[in-house]
């Protein structure tokens, strides 16, 4: 992951900043951090620009996703960008809130990095392995069968968990992102999810009596992966009134101003 700084001022030349419409500030970030890849560090000032907190750090989170490469095959290391010097107007709580995009980030490059392995040098029983690596993060971790298993996050007892299903690598690799994300940031949430990396085509909700399971999307890409954390997320956090708040708000926006990671 690249290092982000926040700082009163970014010494040095700095990039401009492109012109953003409303809800476009991850995407300006990721485009920005592509273009500028092969650079060492970058500076990026962001005072003037009147930018809330929460597009500062819409913009923080573009540019980590941005520098992501899956180059672990690669003959030789690929040099890119290692530090984003980023000075903004600088709210108390800004740098506390970045820790949850940080996390955000960092759940969507574990789940890509699963994704793009290539199956013949990693296969199920690896990617197995690798999810189940989580419990270092207090994640339940039950094999229920040979090829199925669910992992937990359970750290409200009062409430009713979420059930998901995931089923086949790309369907895991999400379900598996979105619990370390909110592992990473000790969120308040009971969700429970059901893993299968063979394809049963299954009815999800014949699996348990106890609650509806959702089905976790399985489709594929980078785009994909990080489209899929960040709805699983913002579902989890707003329950009932997702699809109500998803109109009005960016996805991975707002609910951090309004849970503040609780």
């Amino acid at each position: 992951m690249v290092m982000i700084v926040f700082a009163a001022e970014a010494k040095g030349k700095s990039v401009s900043l492109p012109e953003v419409a409303d809800g476009g500030w991850r995407e300006a970030g990721k485009k920005l951090a592509k273009k500028h890849l092969a650079q060492r560090t970058m500076a990026l000032n962001t005072k003037g620009r009147g930018m809330k907190t929460d597009e500062v750090l819409q913009l923080a989170l573009g540019l980590e996703l941005g520098t992501y490469l899956f180059d672990k095959y690669q003959p030789e290391p690929v040099e890119m960008l290692e530090q984003i010097v980023l000075a903004a107007d600088n709210p108390e709580n800004l740098k506390e809130m970045y820790k949850l995009y940080a996390a955000l980030a960092n759940a969507v490059r574990y789940a890509r990095d699963i994704v793009n392995e290539p199956a013949d040098k990693y296969d199920d029983n690896e990617v197995f392995c690798e999810i189940k690596r989580l419990e270092y993060l207090g994640l339940q971790h039950t094999v229920l069968r040979r090829d199925m298993w669910s992992m937990s996050w359970e750290k409200d007892q009062q409430g009713k968990p979420r059930f998901y299903y995931a089923e086949g690598r790309f369907a895991c690799a999400v379900g598996a992102g979105m619990l370390k994300a909110l592992a990473l940031q000790k969120q308040s949430k009971r969700v429970k999810i059901f893993m299968t990396l063979a394809k049963k085509n299954i009815d999800v909700n014949d699996l348990l009596a106890e609650e509806p399971i959702y089905k976790i999307e399985d489709k594929g890409g980078d785009g994909d992966v990080e489209h899929c954390i960040f709805r699983l997320y913002d579902e989890i956090l707003y329950g009932a009134e997702y699809e109500k708040r998803r109109q009005t708000a960016p996805v991975g926006g707002k609910y951090y101003q309004e849970f503040g990671g609780a």
